[in-house]
């Protein structure tokens, strides 16, 4: 088993008070701070959990930790999301830094980059940290690039009824749903 359960954080009195908050901001931090405090023990876990397969789907929460996996033990990535959140687009901002749709698209596109800038800012030590450990020369925006460069299938698992794949996506980026 993987250390850390998702569902039992959110259950709990902690996660409870941050799904009612309703915000997302504050939600997708308290989840960064409660990863961050279990990270060596989803590491090792994680890490192992993934020996021997064949294929990784990387999550939300795990993006960094499953591209560092794929890249020690070689095995090909798919990532899968909830929400349009890791490919930029000109056609409406990123839901974590704007709230309503700037109507140009270079701007909508710039809060994707301030997001993941900030993103990657904030995971660097971390991830630096996890690489070296495991005898990899790579970065945070070597990880972030390589999703770009390689094409690495991303899945996104909402309606396409309720949110269509934007036009200036990538073919290999997939919103799946009915």
């Amino acid at each position: 088993p993987i250390y850390g359960n998702t569902q039992e954080i959110l259950d709990s009195e902690q996660g409870q008070k941050l799904l009612a908050g309703g915000n997302a901001q504050s939600f997708v931090k308290e989840m960064g701070k409660i990863t961050y405090e279990n990270r060596y023990a989803m590491q090792r876990d994680t890490l192992s959990a993934c020996e021997g397969a064949d294929l990784i789907i990387g999550g939300t929460l795990m993006g960094f930790n499953s591209a560092i996996i794929s890249a020690k033990l070689k095995i090909p990535l798919i990532d899968a999301y909830v929400n349009p959140a890791f490919y930029s687009t000109k056609e409406f901002p990123h839901f974590m830094v704007a709230h309503k749709n700037l109507y140009f698209g270079f701007l909508n596109r710039l809060y994707y980059t301030i997001f993941f800038g900030a993103y990657a800012s904030s995971l660097t030590q971390e991830v630096n940290e996890w690489c070296m450990a495991l005898g990899l020369n790579t970065s945070v925006k070597s990880i972030l690039n390589k999703g770009i460069e390689q094409n690495v299938p991303v899945l996104n698992g909402y309606s396409p009824s309720i949110l269509p794949n934007p036009a200036d996506w990538p073919a290999h980026v997939i919103t799946t749903g009915v």
